[in-house]
């Protein structure tokens, strides 16, 4: 994966935003300052810092939840019951 991508899915950032990171010196694959945006790294295997902070990056978030009784699992709650989406942490 090039690392300006790796850095958009990352830390949630767009893609010029990643360049900027990069072109500033502030990313480290595997101890080594990156400055070029398009090196390709393995996300499994390379170690990847931002100012010294490991960045961890997952494809897939899963997230298992009991729905608890009066919720409703919808997005858009026509009837003003409590939606299940309320009561995650963003």
């Amino acid at each position: 994966m090039r690392l300006d991508n790796f850095l958009t899915k990352a830390l949630g950032v767009s893609r010029s935003e990643a360049v900027k990171i990069i072109k500033n010196k502030q990313i480290a694959v595997n101890e080594k300052i990156v400055i070029k945006k398009d090196t390709y790294i393995d996300e499994q295997k390379d170690i990847v810092k931002y100012n010294n902070q490991i960045i961890e990056y997952k494809e897939f978030i899963y997230i298992m939840l009991n729905k608890p009784k009066g919720y409703l699992s919808a997005t858009k709650d026509l009837k003003e019951i409590a939606e299940i989406w309320t009561s995650l942490d963003s």
